[in-house]
C-alpha cells in the first residue's frame, strides 16, 4: 500500500488522529489477547502480542511529542 501525500493541514491531522486511533487499537487488542495465548500454551504468540503492544504504545508516545 503506497500512501499519498496529504491535500490539506486538516487532512493530514485526519490521517494522524486515524492512526492514532489505529494504533490504540492494536495497544488494546495485543495486551487483551496475550494472556489469553499464553493461557492457551501459544507462549510465542503470547510475546509477539506484548512486542505488538510496546511497539504501538512507543508510537503513541512518540506522537504525543509532537
Amino acid at each position: 500500500m503506497v500512501a499519498s501525500r496529504p491535500e490539506s493541514h486538516a487532512e493530514a491531522e485526519e490521517l494522524s488522529v486515524n492512526a492514532a486511533d489505529s494504533l490504540s487499537y492494536i495497544y488494546l487488542m495485543a495486551r487483551e489477547l496475550a494472556p489469553m495465548a499464553r493461557d492457551a500454551g501459544a507462549e510465542a504468540l503470547a510475546a509477539r502480542l506484548e512486542e505488538a503492544a510496546q511497539m504501538a504504545a512507543d508510537a503513541l508516545a512518540a506522537r504525543s511529542r509532537f
